[in-house]
């Protein structure tokens, strides 16, 4: 099997992963995405690669944007708590994409991290509800 089928198979399961998801689900996998992409952000940067860098930056924004405009604020505090972390998130980025600063991507990557691991816990505890 060449590696052009196996990213290609990667791609369609991650495509059915995402139509077939439940709301929750999906804050999840965008969640896992800013991870990695922070993650791969933080190598590109450590490595000199800019471009790169820049590349995957720009994925976590888009991801942090898309979290941001799906917010239900009627969810209360919780959901105006989200807003004020995915504006801290978005201004750290802005500076990472400017220095490109391995430590600053670094932290950014434990922070979506923790969101992830968070949203998982709530996803156990309250099964198929509303996205916050």
């Amino acid at each position: 099997m060449s590696v052009s089928t196996v990213s290609e198979g990667s791609q369609y399961y991650r495509s059915m992963q995402v139509q077939t998801a439940s709301p929750a689900k999906l804050v999840w996998l965008m969640l896992d995405g800013a991870a990695r992409f922070t993650g791969k952000a933080e190598k590109a940067a450590t490595a000199g690669d800019v471009e790169e860098a820049h590349r995957q930056i720009v994925k976590v924004q888009d991801i942090v944007d898309e979290l941001d405009s799906a917010l239900d604020m009627r969810g209360g505090e919780v959901s105006k708590a989200l807003e004020r972390v995915y504006a801290f998130a978005r201004s750290r980025l802005v500076e990472a994409n400017l220095r490109k600063d391995p430590q600053l991507l670094g932290t950014l990557k434990g922070m979506f991290e923790e969101l992830r691991s968070t949203w998982e816990q709530v996803m156990r505890q309250v099964p198929d509800k509303a996205v916050l």
